[in-house]
């Protein structure tokens, strides 16, 4: 799992200049990164996806879970590829439509291959990684309470 800081970032934030807590830094780091992810419900680090599994609801939106999206690779929809020109994808958001009809219903029946999440020099990535070092810095403030 990538983390949304480093090692460096959160001891120039604490000001720690000594190695001895790295260890612990490193895993409240990983904790910090797990928490934000389930607060957003998404990776917020960019990551390649393939044939993540969607239920289709009989609609023309498919809402991809890890925005926003860098690239679609693939669009199956029961296991028949879609063309590029049969949807558009609304990068910033993580909504995929189709241009014409809609995803039928059914359990897992709509899989998507794709790239999502913020690249790493991602200017609105910076409001997420200051919010994980003040997480990080509460976790490491508290940790002997």
């Amino acid at each position: 799992m990538a983390q949304l800081i480093t090692l460096a970032e959160a001891k120039e934030f604490l000001k720690i200049d000594f190695n001895d807590e790295d260890a612990l830094l490193d895993r409240l780091i990983t904790q910090a990164t797990v928490i934000m992810q389930r607060k957003y419900q998404r990776d917020l680090i960019q990551a390649t996806y393939t044939d993540e599994e969607y239920n289709g609801e009989g609609h023309d939106l498919l809402f991809v879970r890890n925005f926003p999206i860098q690239t679609v690779t693939s669009l199956k929809v029961n296991d028949v590829a879609l063309a590029p020109s049969e949807y558009t994808v609304s990068k910033s958001t993580g909504i995929i439509k189709r241009r014409s009809g809609y995803f039928p219903e059914g359990w897992g029946n709509i899989k998507v291959s794709y790239t999502g999440g913020f690249p790493p020099d991602d200017p609105a990535l910076e409001s997420f990684k200051n919010e994980c070092l003040l997480l990080v810095a509460d976790l490491f403030e508290g940790r002997g309470a």
